[in-house]
């Protein structure tokens, strides 16, 4: 086949236009459907667009204003506040002064704050006096940090209160998955693993179970592998650690009904990778609000 003579001057022409291009954008060149569409989206409006309630919230009174604020600018009509004790843990005078802070900041912002209460299962007796406490004052469920394994016989009294009073157990965990054995990362003997978690969900049925942050520093893949098929666990995708696949890992192995919209302070993270991920408009409504409020309807509250 004879070859086509390079025409220089053509040849020259058309490599400065191309350079052109790189240099001035597709504005002046003409730029195509797709990027005419990129450039005219609206990230806050998307952003805006879906109710949302954070399941998964910290706040006190020196910061309530700054956490609303916050909650304002992204369309987050309704935070779940899970303050918790740290080690090494106090007695329960410690555990009812975090929940008298969690019981104020209801009553003072009742149209944006739900409130769950945390108690110490090492102290049965006055964990149950302090539970019944708090659920006259109305807050909605149990957060524990890492007192006492989810699995722990201690924690069994506590879990019966909840199912009898239809309130959410929601308890920090981590993940001792491949990631953490390969490197050696150690994790708080107490902490509640995967497998501590679906150890309680097959004994308690009953109960509804909220996984906390799926996406903090875990092996999120191997924490959805071992809960899945557990139908009373839900988990709730917030924290600070935002990789790619999160969200559609997290769908490809939970129900979509199962999975609740969460910060843990990471606000814009935490709803940047759901509007980022593959997942649908009529699953990212439920994810931000819906299922949480379905939950909540299932034990009698509704919210506004």
């Amino acid at each position: 086949m004879k070859a086509t003579p390079i025409n220089r001057r053509k040849f020259v022409t058309n490599t400065a236009l191309s350079a052109m291009g790189l240099l001035l954008g597709q504005d002046l060149l003409g730029a195509t459907t797709a990027e005419s569409e990129r450039r005219s989206y609206d990230l806050m409006k998307e952003v805006l667009k879906y109710r949302k309630i954070d399941t998964h919230a910290h706040a006190n009174p020196s910061n309530f204003n700054t956490v609303l604020d916050t909650a304002d600018r992204l369309g987050i009509q309704k935070l779940v506040l899970a303050n918790h004790a740290y080690p090494p843990f106090g007695g329960m005078d410690v555990y009812r002064t975090i929940n008298d802070g969690v019981i104020a900041a209801v009553k003072r912002f009742p149209d944006r704050f739900l409130g769950y209460f945390t108690l110490n299962p090492n102290h049965p007796k006055e964990s149950l006096e302090e539970m019944k406490r708090c659920i006259d004052q109305g807050l909605i469920g149990c957060k524990v940090y890492t007192e006492v394994k989810i699995s722990d016989p201690l924690y069994r009294p506590i879990i019966e209160q909840c199912i009898a009073h239809n309130l959410i157990v929601h308890v920090h965990s981590e993940c001792d998955g491949y990631f953490r054995r390969m490197w050696d990362i150690k994790v708080a003997p107490n902490a509640s693993l995967p497998e501590d978690y679906v150890i309680a969900a097959r004994r308690y049925p009953e109960a509804i179970f909220e996984y906390a942050h799926i996406g903090t520093g875990n092996d999120f893949e191997w924490a959805c592998k071992v809960l899945t098929g557990t139908p009373n666990i839900y988990v709730n995708a917030g924290a600070s650690d935002n990789e790619e696949p999160l969200i559609d890992t997290v769908l490809k192995y939970f129900d979509e009904d199962k999975i609740f919209f969460a910060t843990d302070g990471s606000y814009y993270q935490s709803i940047g990778k759901i509007l980022a991920s593959r997942a649908t408009d009529a699953q990212r409504r439920k994810i931000f609000s819906e299922n949480f409020i379905n939950v909540l309807k299932k034990g009698g509250r509704h919210v506004g």
